[in-house]
């Protein structure tokens, strides 16, 4: 099979177990809501993502090797841009 093919059986696989995990966690919340409602809403639970192969796949093209993502990056870079157009702007109201 071909690394593209592989890929979309991935993906659709994927879709399939997400629609599953959907149906159990409404399972769980209809649960949850209806024993114990006057608890706090901070409980919940933490899911791992790491060994999903569709995160794999994305985070290959997403994420730098130190984690970051790429939102990050382009806030990171848009502040930058802003802060050189102010002061390229004060430069240039300097020189009149």
């Amino acid at each position: 099979m071909s690394e593209k093919k592989e890929v979309k059986q991935l993906v659709k696989e994927e879709a399939i177990d997400e629609e599953n995990e959907d149906e159990q966690v409404e399972e769980k919340e209809d649960e949850t809501t209806n024993d114990d409602s006057d608890e706090d809403d901070s409980d919940y639970e933490v899911i791992d993502v790491t060994e999903n192969p569709l995160y794999q796949v994305l985070s290959a093209f997403f994420e730098t090797e130190e984690g970051e993502n790429v939102c990050d990056i382009l806030k990171n870079l848009t502040s930058a841009v802003e802060e050189n157009t102010k002061m390229m702007g004060k430069l240039l109201k300097g020189k009149k």
